[in-house]
């Protein structure tokens, strides 16, 4: 009924293509859960009324993690036409000794899963670890995955710890202006995905699950205050996950969000993106919607408007072409013809750094986190960026932040899109 698989697009990119033809997917992270019923859907009702809000938002993909969810879910997935990531269960996440015993058992629960799911077309993608979590033997676990179900692609590690194993090449980022990660390991041959990103938060003011009416029993402490509206953001210095007080700083700022991954895609070689999360969940509310689904953070047709962009591959004009490796502060001069257009600073590689444009602060760049792997990050200029920029000569100057491991570099170029 479908196939799905990675191969190289004309320039040598890993894709993910769907019955041939190249997918961007977006989509949610699903950790499901619901305030009547916790992990167990309140009824079938519930199950598709998820779903189908996602179709009315225009998002194609669904990463359900760390759990199952009952038949239904996944036919009302196959009948609504979204693709499903499934994790696997894994095992506890701190403290985990895995004897040889309990990994066979592992393997052979993961065995079953397939088994149980392999006739719904919707699931496509099959991860076997998340972060760390109970993660071992991730090479062969991967290979035996692979080959017992060879209809899917399959990632080996969501986040953290990758090895040289699967189809794809899994990062994590909660940053404002996320990273992608090309696959250093197997030559290039697996995709690149953000397997989490976003996780940026809006407390709609009576539908929180923690209130002044029933607080936390911790005191507010480790982000459970959270339902209190408050703003912590900044689209020039990147300081990781952004709080919203206002309904319109959260569309504003979503949409500036989904135009940096058109950049990603066109010119990172990003395949998805899983966006936390579908729905807040208790003290986490970075959801599309609030915990008790009545409340969309943006109109669900707005949304949907918005994340249409990211299903045509802008095309992509070289400004600057992108630099040598620099180690040290470095800078060059482009010339434009107008300030027309749709303009990107590209940053590849290891090194936190600062952007300048004619001598004045343009971003604050977090790409360090890859260690020593390298990664993609674009930074739009929007409109009040905008000034930055002068018809004929311009500058760009780089400085590299202090870093704590050796070797670490930067490269840059600058970008143009007339989509």
């Amino acid at each position: 009924m479908r196939k799905i698989e990675v191969r190289p697009d004309s320039d040598g990119t890993p894709r993910i293509c769907l019955n041939g033809q190249e997918i961007f997917q977006f989509g949610p992270l699903d950790q499901g859960y619901w305030p009547d019923g916790i992990l167990t859907p309140p009824s079938d009702e519930a199950m598709a009324y998820d779903l189908e809000y996602l179709k009315k938002a225009n998002i194609n993909m669904i990463r359900v993690h760390i759990k199952t969810h009952p038949d239904r879910w996944y036919y009302h997935a196959d009948r609504l036409g979204i693709l499903v990531w499934q994790d696997m269960i894994c095992m506890p996440k701190y403290g985990q000794t895995v004897t040889p015993e309990a990994s066979e058992q592992w393997l052979k629960e993961f065995h079953g899963m397939i088994d149980w799911l392999y006739n719904h077309p919707s699931v496509t993608q099959w991860i076997v670890f998340n972060e760390a979590w109970g993660q071992h033997d991730t090479e062969r676990i991967t290979e035996n995955i692979m080959a017992y179900d060879t209809t899917r692609i399959v990632t080996c590690a969501s986040g953290w710890n990758d090895a040289p194993a699967g189809d794809v090449i899994d990062i994590h980022d909660y940053s404002f202006y996320p990273r992608s990660l090309p696959d250093w390991k197997l030559g290039g041959t697996r995709a690149s995905v953000i397997g989490e990103a976003g996780g940026t938060n809006l407390a709609v003011a009576g539908h929180t699950w923690y209130s002044e009416k029933n607080l936390p029993a911790n005191g507010g402490k480790n982000g459970h205050d959270s339902y209190r509206q408050k703003a912590s953001f900044s689209f020039t210095t990147e300081g990781g996950r952004h709080t919203y007080s206002t309904a319109g700083e959260f569309e504003e700022a979503y949409s500036r969000y989904i135009r940096t991954l058109r950049w990603l895609r066109a010119a990172g070689g990003c395949n998805a993106t899983v966006h936390t999360q579908i729905t807040d969940v208790e003290h986490e509310l970075n959801g599309f919607m609030t915990y008790d689904r009545k409340v969309s953070k943006i109109p669900v047709e707005k949304l949907g408007e918005i994340n249409s962009a990211l299903y045509d591959k802008i095309q992509v004009d070289t400004v600057l072409r992108w630099s040598g490796r620099c180690t040290e502060d470095t800078g060059s001069t482009f010339r434009i013809s107008g300030t027309g257009g749709t303009f990107c600073i590209g940053i590849f590689g290891t090194r936190d750094c600062e952007i300048y444009i004619n001598g004045e602060l343009f971003r604050k760049a977090k790409i360090g986190a890859g260690g020593n792997e390298p990664s993609y990050s674009f930074y739009e200029f929007f409109p009040e960026d905008m000034h930055l920029l002068k018809k004929g000569k311009n500058r760009i100057s780089i400085k590299l932040l202090p870093a704590k491991a050796e070797g670490t570099f930067v490269k840059f170029s600058v970008l143009k899109t007339e989509d």
